[in-house]
């Protein structure tokens, strides 16, 4: 089918502004949904670009509110749905113009990468409410002609982080995964100051699948469907451990960082059990705790060097140095009055300076 369309061109990149209806949407859009089930690590590049998505799939609440919405007298949609066509779309000029026509067949097929709730909501109002009018509603659209998946991704990842509260942990994640294959784009996130996230993704992927470790099986990972025994978010805990990350990322192995930080929460178990067999009771392993926890860690390391060591029971000597924090589980208890109360990252900056001086570390 042919559709009128005007050809623009941003850094090298082709783009077609155009208008399809929702029936055309729906038929020939499709997102590429994160599968958990998918271990990146055994994957290349290619394999892991072909085989692994980097969106969630459409929330069922936000579609249905979007249908509701369009089921309702002069409803409208006019924010440009953004979409990717990662084989070449046919563009025919009108004389000698950037106005023309674009021609999208069966395969010509188009990904999301910003407005799914918009075609999901569509197609849902049309299937489920009946409403067979809004087969021909018209929304304007922005195709990105023949991009790369990685391209693709990278897109998503700037539009959604920098415009809109989309999230886009699923997008990073890829892109991260790729970065460690790939020094090319290593060097993009290192360039960008995000190099650290890499060797995050390694200590989580470790704790993850280590039963010795007290984090095991307990870090909700991206797209999973929800577990009682995952505790803490895979973004959280990556964006906490980036004060050790930054003072010790580049001079120590991702097995050492492991280690160290592996024996760290093995000690705290140790010192505060009842903390860790009920952990939903407790804030120790939720975001008060995690960010918190891992502001001081470095402090504590340096402090176990000069001692000569650095494992569990050098930590665990530091550690019981403060019993009121460290010794006594009800202080991390949720909805108590001590670390519960805590609950944003200033006041986690406020319990790590309160956790650092019952340690005497400042």
């Amino acid at each position: 089918m042919k559709f009128e369309a005007i050809q623009m061109n941003q850094n090298g990149k082709v783009f077609y502004i155009t208008a399809l209806p929702a029936k055309i949407l729906i038929d020939q859009c499709n997102i590429d949904i994160w599968d958990p089930n998918i271990n990146e690590t055994e994957l290349d590049i290619d394999e892991l670009l072909e085989q692994q998505g980097y969106q969630r799939a459409p929330i069922t609440s936000h579609y249905i509110k979007v249908a509701k919405y369009l089921n309702e007298k002069d409803a409208i949609l006019p924010t440009a749905i953004l979409l990717s066509a990662r084989k070449k779309i046919k563009f025919e000029k009108h004389n000698d113009s950037f106005v023309g026509e674009i021609t999208i067949t069966k395969d010509n097929q188009l990904f999301i990468v910003d407005g799914q709730h918009r075609i999901w909501g569509l197609r849902h109002a049309i299937e489920e409410f009946e409403n067979g009018e809004l087969e021909e509603f018209i929304l304007p659209v922005v195709i990105m002609n023949e991009v790369d998946k990685l391209e693709e991704v990278k897109q998503f990842f700037i539009v959604n982080s920098t415009q809109k509260r989309v999230r886009t942990d699923l997008a990073e994640r890829l892109l991260k995964m790729i970065a460690l294959k790939d020094p090319r784009e290593k060097d993009r996130l290192k360039q960008l100051g995000r190099d650290w996230k890499l060797i995050a993704i390694k200590i989580i992927d470790n704790l993850y699948n280590d039963t010795r470790s007290v984090w095991y099986q307990r870090i909700k990972r991206p797209n999973q469907p929800p577990r009682p025994e995952a505790i803490a978010s895979e973004g959280s805990f990556s964006t906490s451990l980036r004060p050790l990350l930054i003072m010790f990322g580049k001079s120590k192995t991702d097995e050492v960082l492991t280690e160290w930080v592996k024996s760290f929460w093995n000690a705290l178990k140790e010192l505060m059990p009842e903390a860790f067999e009920e952990p939903k009771e407790y804030v120790i392993q939720k975001t008060p705790g995690i960010y918190s926890l891992h502001i001081i860690l470095p402090d504590v390391i340096l402090h176990c060097i000069e001692k000569g060591s650095v494992n569990k029971d050098s930590m665990k000597a530091v550690l019981s140095r403060d019993p009121q924090h460290f010794c006594y589980a009800e202080f991390w208890r949720s909805g108590g009055e001590g670390a519960a109360m805590y609950n944003s990252m200033g006041a986690f900056k406020m319990l790590a300076d309160e956790l650092r001086e019952g340690l005497n570390l400042k």
